[in-house]
């Protein structure tokens, strides 16, 4: 039930990464630099969106979760609470990937993207034996943030991205996360649609 839900926003980035991937492809050969800003601003888009996504839905969870599947599932809300934050890994890390490919490095895209889901099968075969559903959210977190840092390690080196976190956006979006994550907490009890609208 968590899956399902988490799965269908997916669409989100892979339909802007989509769209990008031929102009940093064709970018990339005119000049690095501008390829380096086209990244960098999409980059922080997707961080920008995916963040309160996964922000509010952890908050809300259990009324989502009660409304469109019911008290049945209510064994639900925290896998979905833990997968949520494995979509907006997955927003970070399909530019990352999708970029690496358009730049001409498709070997490390996909080294990484082997290495990653080895980490998910391995952390699949410690974590649901122990933890269920659980644990295969978090094994798929856990990929996530190891395919993270690979991911940036490599676009750091091939676009000359010295701080890719540290411009004042990622300040700006994570601070607004953490403000609409408090009124959404203080407004979760009333009413899933009002707590939406706050």
């Amino acid at each position: 039930a968590a899956n399902n839900l988490v799965e269908k926003l997916i669409i989100i980035p892979d339909g802007i990464c989509s769209a990008l991937f031929p102009s940093i492809a064709s970018l990339f050969q005119e000049s690095k630099q501008d390829a380096s800003k086209l990244f960098q601003k999409y980059f922080s888009y997707l961080f920008a969106i995916g963040l309160p996504i996964a922000v509010g839905t952890t908050i809300l969870a259990k009324p989502i979760i009660l409304l469109i599947y019911g008290k049945e599932y209510f064994s639900s809300i925290f896998v979905l609470q833990i997968l949520i934050w494995w979509l907006f890994l997955i927003f970070i890390n399909m530019i990352q990937g999708l970029t690496l490919q358009a730049i001409h490095y498709e070997k490390k895209s996909a080294n990484i993207a082997y290495i990653s889901t080895l980490c998910y099968l391995v952390l699949n075969l410690f974590l649901i034996p122990h933890f269920n559903a659980i644990g295969a959210a978090l094994a798929g977190v856990l990929a996530g943030i190891i395919s993270s840092f690979f991911l940036i390690f490599h676009i750091k080196k091939y676009l000359a991205i010295e701080k890719l976190f540290m411009n004042a956006n990622f300040s700006v979006f994570s601070g607004a996360s953490v403000i609409m994550g408090g009124i959404v907490f203080l407004c979760k009890d009333f009413n899933l649609f009002f707590s939406l609208i706050a």
